[in-house]
């Protein structure tokens, strides 16, 4: 994500999890190439996270504890390093709201410089104020078809 603008508009009116359309600036990635150098670092570093080559959606607690206590001892290389960084900054801070989503699908290569990037490995996060949330509530969503 190279720039984030956070929710314009309440998408799903629930009054415990209502969804955001969110706005957001993104790079194109490419998905792994089977049977790639990276796909395999990933594979060995999923299989050691999470028990699973193509990874898993962790949904509990226990779960997403048993990754964050793996990390440190995590495989690390050049098709690793930057993911294991990410995880290790973000997924502590999530622990106690959202699922960890580590499916290998989320494992994307940057076209522009080959690294492989973890994308979308947080679900269910809307961190939206309330405040803004009825600033929301006030607001048409005006949909342009082109």
């Amino acid at each position: 994500m190279l720039d984030d603008y956070g929710a314009v508009a309440i998408y799903n009116q629930d009054q415990c999890f209502p969804d955001y359309l969110w706005l957001a600036h993104l790079e194109r990635l490419a998905p792994l190439p089977e049977d790639s150098l990276q796909r395999l670092s990933i594979a060995k570093l999923l299989s050691h996270l999470t028990g699973e080559a193509d990874g898993l959606l962790l949904t509990e607690i226990d779960e997403r504890e048993a990754v964050i206590a793996a990390l440190p001892t995590a495989p690390i290389d050049e098709h690793t390093k930057l993911v294991v960084d990410a995880m290790v900054s973000l997924l502590p801070d999530y622990l106690h709201e959202v699922d960890f989503d580590l499916s290998i699908s989320n494992f994307m290569i940057r076209p522009s410089n080959g690294d492989v990037v973890l994308s979308d490995p947080v679900h269910g996060l809307s961190d939206v104020s309330a405040d803004w949330h009825l600033y929301l509530e006030g607001e048409p969503v005006i949909f342009e078809k082109r």
